[in-house]
């Protein structure tokens, strides 16, 4: 499974309650999340942000830290950079 496509899993995960195929993708995200793309690394923070996981939030959004964006983090808005920036400084 790609990052892309646990991102995807994720997300169907948690809508479908099934917690065995959410933990699955969780570990292949926590396994491919040090060579993944900025742009893989903040949609996975969008979708953790639409399926309401606050903890994959928190995940995503050290990553993104952890690559010291500045252009990409040009394109988000003001809230949506407020609330990556919240997630980043956030508990686990």
């Amino acid at each position: 499974m790609t990052f892309d496509e646990a991102i995807g899993v994720l997300g169907v995960a948690k809508m479908y309650l099934l917690p065995e195929l959410e933990k699955e993708a969780k570990i292949q995200i926590e396994t491919l999340a040090e060579e993944a793309k900025l742009d893989d690394l903040l949609a996975g923070w969008e979708r953790a942000q639409e399926t309401d996981s606050t903890k994959m939030r928190s995940f995503f959004a050290k990553r993104v830290a952890k690559k010291k964006p500045k252009e990409e983090l040009r394109k988000l808005s003001k809230e949506k950079l407020m609330e990556l920036y919240s997630d980043t400084v956030g508990s686990d």
